[in-house]
């Protein structure tokens, strides 16, 4: 997924991009290379960053002559201390004046220029105390599309009883398609079908205010708890001063994290066929 997403984003930019099996073959490459690096079990992971630029001899302002395609690599220490279900939540602060992308932008590709506009409000955001950002869309203020560079899902009561687990679309290509998020939905179609249904629908910020858990997925995060989410008085009268709190991590949101990380350090059997064994 990450190889397919790599295409379609390098399309958007007019950047010609390795084939899928050729982007799998050329992580594996990295990885094996760079066995050593790897944390011993559980103490930590290999970080992988791919990355596809413009490198041509050209000033002018157009497509580049010329591409590289290079893999980052680094070993990095546990996101969470303490483990999954023991990590504080983290706090999300509504951005008013900025906007991380517009519809018939570049806001679904992964590209740098998605990321660089995240700080400044993150910043600010983290300067009044809170972990991160929370953007919603550039139109009416409403609805939400991405928590810094993290995608966002809401457990919410049904009003014929139960619950749902609710993340915003990518369909309208201003809200990046996270693989993480891909894998969350994957696992609770699949397995977690008695404790919620799952909808990729328009999620509304004033939904917020009834919902029973709020968690973000990501590659570095992989599931990371909501505790709290302010709405400033400057997004208008209608959602101003709200404010989610929840004290911890919900059931659903440590019963996906445990799942993906079981799958991830093969403590569990990966029935999706995402892990790839890459010989030292």
């Amino acid at each position: 997924m990450n190889g397919a997403r790599r295409v379609d984003g390098a399309k958007r930019m007019l950047l010609p991009a390795p084939s899928v099996p050729a982007f799998v073959e050329a992580v594996k490459e990295v990885v094996a290379r760079n066995a050593r690096w790897v944390p011993p079990y559980k103490s930590g992971t290999l970080y992988l960053r791919p990355l596809l630029f413009g490198s041509g001899a050209a000033l002018g302002v157009g497509p580049s002559p010329t591409t590289t395609f290079c893999i980052y690599t680094s070993p990095v220490g546990n996101y969470f201390k303490g483990g999954v279900g023991e990590a504080p939540p983290i706090s999300l602060y509504v951005a008013g004046t900025y906007k991380r992308a517009v519809p018939g932008g570049a806001g679904g590709a992964k590209a740098a220029g998605n990321y660089a506009p995240c700080f400044a409000p993150s910043k600010e955001a983290k300067a009044l105390g809170y972990s991160e950002t929370l953007f919603v869309d550039a139109t009416t203020n409403e609805y939400i599309e991405e928590a810094g560079a993290s995608n966002l899902f809401a457990v919410l009561p049904v009003a014929s009883g139960g619950f749902e687990l609710v993340t915003p679309p990518t369909d309208r290509g201003t809200i990046l398609p996270g693989v993480t998020r891909a894998s969350v939905l994957a696992i609770a179609r699949a397995e977690l079908g008695h404790l919620v249904s799952v909808a990729e629908r328009p999620l509304r910020l004033a939904e917020l205010e009834n919902a029973k858990e709020i968690f973000c997925t990501g590659t570095g995060a992989s599931v990371t708890a909501v505790g709290k989410v302010v709405v400033p008085t400057s997004l208008g009268a209608d959602v101003a001063g709200r404010t989610y709190e929840n004290p911890g991590w919900g059931e659903v949101t440590k019963a996906v994290a445990q799942r993906l990380f079981a799958i991830q350090w093969g403590d569990g059997e990966d029935t999706y066929g995402w892990m790839h064994v890459v010989p030292a």
